[in-house]
């Protein structure tokens, strides 16, 4: 298949609104197919190639890897303001309204930057499918104008809940402007059945997962050390605070054996080092940046439990926990899981403490101290690998193009 792919966050962005789409389009790229990641430009970098350019860049391109073509927003002082929070409360909220009411949402500046990019688009490389995934309505509003440029179906993907980025009221109206999609695809069951209030198209589920290389790595196993390690955002301090409780409370009541190790890697490490200072006489302390792909697999692959902090009102599932599933070492997490995710790690013999209480994470830990689980996975969980979804991508977006 030639497909087009769109999402709003560039590949190179250090953020997990950039992953999914990335690393589908790396994968469909290795089954065979001519892919294109239509996105944003990453900060204030220029577009990677001109419209008049682009077909002489795409005939002379490597088709075993996707192509990424990097679009520029086209200057709208209103917007910028509205993006960098630099608005009253007040006029956000009636700009916001008139944008979805009267405009095409939020991001029609990157809209008006793609719209030169259409028409080579269209004739130099004549997508015969398009999966756009929703972080914004930016996204579903290129990948309809392409559509209808091209002929050719699209699929939404909705790996956001619609009724959290999209204002009360609006939900609605908003979503019947997208009935040409042909299909939709969800983040989980859970954004499935959400999706269905708003939509009427056939949807199917589509994990986002891991590169299934990580299920093959072996690591070394200390001891002589018991490594905790939290990954991810913690989101409220409610929440995070509650968790270093359950952990306090266990280290203090421990048999102190070995050495305890807590760590954390991410982008919240100055809010994690800042609440963790109570532990500081219970256990070593080490709190990482951000860290590339590589490095965290290897950290989780290492730890002896992997911890990660929900956020119940905003997420109906986690992605967290496929990710930590490849690591095929107990998790804990808090608040408690949906049955979803229990039910995928139960499937794959993964083994997850679903906390609810400082006394659940407490004994969380203490059940996996005392009786470390070092058994690995089984078989089925290489279906929730990227490679493994993407098998099911692959054949949602050719039946779509097949039956339209």
């Amino acid at each position: 298949m030639r497909a087009v792919f769109i999402n709003h966050c560039p590949p190179n962005m250090p953020h997990i609104c950039a992953v999914r789409m990335r690393e589908f389009a790396l994968a469909l790229a290795t089954l065979g197919h001519q892919v294109i990641l239509l996105t944003e430009t990453f900060g204030d970098n220029p577009a990677n190639v001109s419209p008049k350019n682009l077909p002489n860049v795409l005939d002379q391109h490597d088709w075993t890897q996707p192509y990424y073509l990097s679009i520029k927003p086209v200057p709208d002082q209103t917007l910028s303001r509205l993006h960098g929070g630099k608005l009253g409360k007040i006029s956000r909220k009636s700009i916001i309204a008139f944008r979805y009411v009267f405009k095409n949402g939020l991001y029609e500046d990157w809209q008006r930057g793609a719209e030169p990019y259409l028409e080579p688009l269209s004739e130099a490389f004549a997508p015969e499918i398009i999966w756009a995934s929703f972080g914004n309505t930016g996204v579903w509003n290129i990948a309809q104008r392409l559509s209808k440029r091209t002929e050719c179906p699209w699929v939404a993907d909705i790996k956001d809940n619609w009724q959290n980025f999209i204002p009360f009221g609006l939900r609605k109206l908003v979503a019947s402007r997208f009935k040409s999609a042909a299909h939709m695809t969800s983040f989980s069951e859970s954004h499935l059945a959400e999706a269905n209030q708003w939509f009427e198209q056939n949807k199917t589920v589509i994990y986002s997962g891991f590169d299934d290389a990580v299920l093959d790595t072996n690591m070394p196993v200390l001891n002589d050390v018991f490594e905790i390690l939290l990954t991810g955002s913690i989101y409220g301090d409610y929440d995070f605070q509650t968790f270093v409780c359950g952990l306090g409370h266990w280290l203090q009541n421990r048999n102190p054996e070995k050495l305890i190790r807590f760590m954390y890697a991410g982008n919240d490490h100055q809010r994690v080092r800042a609440g963790v200072q109570s532990l500081s006489s219970l256990c070593e302390i080490d709190i990482k940046d951000f860290l590339d792909i590589s490095d965290l697999l290897v950290a989780q692959r290492h730890a002896d439990i992997n911890a990660y902090i929900r956020l119940p009102s905003r997420f109906h599932f986690h992605h967290k926990a496929i990710e930590l599933m490849a690591a095929q070492k107990p998790m804990i997490c808090f608040p408690a899981e949906v049955d979803e995710t229990i039910e995928i790690i139960r499937r794959v013999g993964g083994v997850l403490y679903s906390c609810g209480s400082i006394e659940d994470v407490s004994m969380g830990f203490d059940s996996v101290y005392k009786n470390p689980d070092r058994k690995k996975a089984n078989s089925i969980l290489s279906e929730y690998s990227w490679q493994g979804q993407a098998s099911v991508l692959e054949k949602v977006l050719k039946n779509t193009k097949d039956t339209l």
